[in-house]
């Protein structure tokens, strides 16, 4: 490795897609800023998240265990990583490293540092809490502005609504300010500051002038097919048909409602890319860029519409499993794009080798410097996402086969043959199907057996609501 240890910067967002990228092909969405580190650096075109939910996913990355491991399984706002278990944060902090966070962290309790030594503590674009950013807004007279379950009309909206906030008190611009002022601010090297946003998470409500940069009738048309809800397991068709708080029922959603959702959720990664693109402007007014490792990531993805749902907890399809991640080294990274099977518990080893550390022995992640000097063959062939407790999705190049214990069936894929994965196997018993839905869910249980809950160390031990055999 580079003898002086790099400096850190760690973009996030929070229900961003693989493909809601400019550099990703996108036909509407613009992303300047984030398709310059994809210029500039690595992009990850199958990278995925352990878990389909935010706390979950958040701990995997923090941790580099997978959730039956590390014990967060649910985005509960009770569960979280013991306190003995090793994270990114807590062993840069270890070792030297400056750690600063600012914005969304979904920590427990949601206050606390969790390994970083300072933080920017502004949480959920739900939450209630007396964090910095509802402090501000009560200060300013804002509050009840924001966009939220308060708001009338929000459950009709399917939660997207323009928020009549201006840019600098939207959370997302609360954020990127904080995360400008905060890089100014620092005085010590090297450091590892994350700035995470909190979209573009429901509620879909960017202020002007994003809210109106995208044509809601020019939106690309939704993937799905007609009736596909009553393919999916009762576990997630019941939730398609009554979600939250409001009910709403997705498969009532018009093209109409699917064209706001998509123009006001490109909205909120518009100003997110805009408040990015300050950040690494000032890593350069500083001269600090060529010092700097920078990543941009995501914690899932989100369905706008797709399969008749919207945001997360949907059959495993990539539209909430699969999610960007572009790392940006000058000198060190080439310009590229790789194609391997990475997962977010692989940024913990990337990070650590980064700085000229070993990872702890019980990290279930893999060193993306691997893939980046060329010493990583072969990589792994398939990926294992968690569903928060409702099933557990085997995905390869081929097939994805999602187990949910309990339930009628399950849900299979043939992705070759089926790449927009509207054809649930396993609910229309197509011939030779029970033969490799059986070999797939062998697959998916080695896997776990490759990946046990290692209990002596997190002081956990579960799989996931998977109900192994003995």
């Amino acid at each position: 490795m580079a003898e002086k240890r790099p400096n850190i910067l760690m973009f996030m967002t929070d229900h961003q897609r693989a493909d809601a990228l400019g550099c990703a092909g996108h036909p509407v969405l613009k992303t300047p800023a984030i398709d310059r580190l994809a210029g500039e650096g690595m992009r990850f075109t199958h990278s995925f998240t352990c878990a389909s939910a935010c706390m979950p996913s958040r701990a995997a990355l923090w941790s580099g265990l997978y959730p039956h491991v590390n014990g967060v399984v649910r985005t509960d706002w009770k569960s979280w990583l013991s306190p003995a278990t090793p994270t990114i944060q807590s062993l840069l902090s270890g070792a030297g490293y400056l750690t600063v966070a600012v914005g969304k962290m979904h920590f427990v309790p949601w206050g606390t540092l969790g390994g970083f030594q300072h933080r920017v503590i502004i949480e959920s674009k739900y939450s209630t809490a007396e964090d910095e950013y509802h402090r501000a807004l009560r200060e300013r007279g804002f509050w009840g502005k924001h966009i939220g379950h308060h708001t009338p009309g929000f459950g009709k909206a399917y939660k997207a609504m323009p928020s009549p906030l201006p840019e600098e008190y939207h959370i997302d611009g609360y954020i990127g300010r904080r995360g400008v002022e905060t890089l100014r601010a620092i005085r010590a090297e090297p450091f590892f500051l994350v700035v995470s946003f909190c979209g573009p998470h429901d509620p879909y409500d960017p202020p002007e002038p994003y809210a109106s940069r995208y044509d809601s009738a020019a939106m690309p048309k939704p993937v799905a097919r007609p009736g596909e809800a009553a393919s999916f397991p009762p576990v997630i068709r019941d939730v398609a048909l009554s979600y939250g708080l409001e009910r709403l029922d997705f498969t009532r959603m018009t093209p109409d409602d699917i064209g706001r959702v998509r123009a006001l959720y490109y909205g909120n990664l518009s100003l997110i890319d805009r408040w990015i693109g300050n950040l690494l402007e000032t890593l350069d007014e500083l001269g600090l860029s060529e010092r700097t490792l920078v990543a941009h990531t995501c914690d899932h993805g989100d369905y706008i519409g797709n399969h008749q749902l919207l945001f997360k907890h949907g059959p495993g399809c990539d539209d909430e499993t699969r999610v960007p991640l572009l790392i940006r080294w000058p000198g060190r990274i080439p310009p590229q794009a790789n194609d391997a099977f990475v997962e977010n518990v692989d940024l913990m080893p990337t990070y650590l080798e980064a700085a000229g550390l070993k990872p702890p022995p019980q990290c279930q992640g893999r060193s993306l410097f691997d893939l980046l000097d060329g010493r990583g063959e072969p990589w792994r062939d398939a990926v294992v996402t968690h569903l928060e407790g409702r099933g557990v999705c085997y995905r390869d190049r081929h097939w994805k086969y999602t187990r949910f214990p309990g339930q009628p069936f399950d849900v299979m894929y043939n992705l070759q043959a089926d790449p927009n994965e509207l054809r649930n196997l396993c609910h229309f018993q197509d011939r030779g199907w029970v033969d490799r839905a059986a070999d797939l869910s062998a697959k998916l249980v080695a896997w776990y057996y490759q990946h046990p809950a290692q209990t002596a160390t997190t002081g956990y031990g579960g799989y996931g609501g998977l109900n192994l055999p003995k």
